[in-house]
């Protein structure tokens, strides 16, 4: 009989900490929460936005190469990563 009490008593004492814990890892999780969405990731421009164009002249068949070539380079550094 004092066994079983002794380990329900600890069993009781895990479990508090465990939800203590818990409720704290909440909790931070929620502050950080807060915290990032007060954080400005990116910040408008000063002018406006800018201009960009892309002129292509041939060579398509050049950057499906290299966009196999490049696709390759990134499953292997996916698999080497251990992803």
């Amino acid at each position: 009989m004092k066994n079983t009490s002794q380990t329900t008593i600890q069993l009781l004492k895990m479990l508090i900490v465990f939800i203590l814990l818990t409720a704290v890892f909440y909790y931070g999780m929620i502050w950080m929460d807060q915290h990032q969405q007060n954080v400005h990731r990116y910040e408008e421009p000063g002018a406006g936005a800018a201009e960009v164009s892309a002129i292509t002249t041939g060579g398509e068949g050049q950057y499906m190469f290299w966009h196999v070539q490049h696709d390759y380079a990134r499953l292997i550094e996916f698999l080497r990563d251990g992803e």
